[in-house]
């Protein structure tokens, strides 16, 4: 067994290998991060996010909710003449002084979303967007996405959370 402590963590009551998913242990290396928006919009109105990538690969979800009908995009790619305002984006673990290398502006001015790589109906308390991991997106170092939440009807409040972890080898 004591071979083991070199390479696992166990329980040393039972002896069982303490696991957790690889996303969780993200969080206590101090490598994943979290930023999050609520709003309410007029018909027609739209909450974007322009993500601006480091120098790593980003492993991103994003999920909406929103009372009434509205659409999700995610589009790579794309023209900016203006980022828009700092979004600010914070460490899961709190007690880590890591910061993203990804930058987060909302309310960017876009001259070309890019490429839609991802689009979704929403409403009626949904919840949408590639919300788990198994629906996730990797993305490329070094380049621009906008996250856009588009209302199809007046005084719609919207909600939404973007996470992710940034490739390392800790």
């Amino acid at each position: 067994m004591s071979e083991l402590t070199n390479y696992f963590k166990y329980d040393t009551l039972t002896g069982c290998i303490a696991q957790v998913e690889y996303e969780h242990r993200e969080i206590h290396a101090g490598g994943h991060y979290v930023a999050s928006f609520i709003s309410t919009l007029a018909v027609s109105a739209t909450a974007d996010f322009l993500f601006r990538t480091g120098t790593k690969s980003l492993h991103l979800t994003g999920n909406v909710n929103s009372d009434q009908a509205g659409r999700v995009y995610f589009y790579e790619g794309g023209t900016m003449t203006a980022n828009g305002a700092t979004f600010a984006s914070f460490n899961n673990n709190r007690n880590s002084s890591n910061t993203s290398t990804c930058a987060i502006f909302s309310g960017p001015t876009v001259s070309d979303a890019g490429t839609q790589i991802f689009c979704e109906a929403s409403g009626g308390r949904k919840q949408s967007g590639f919300i788990d991991r198994n629906r996730e997106f990797v993305l490329r170092p070094n380049e621009v996405y906008m996250f856009r939440y588009m209302s199809d009807v007046a005084s719609n409040t919207v909600s939404g959370v973007f996470e992710w972890y940034e490739e390392s080898n800790y």
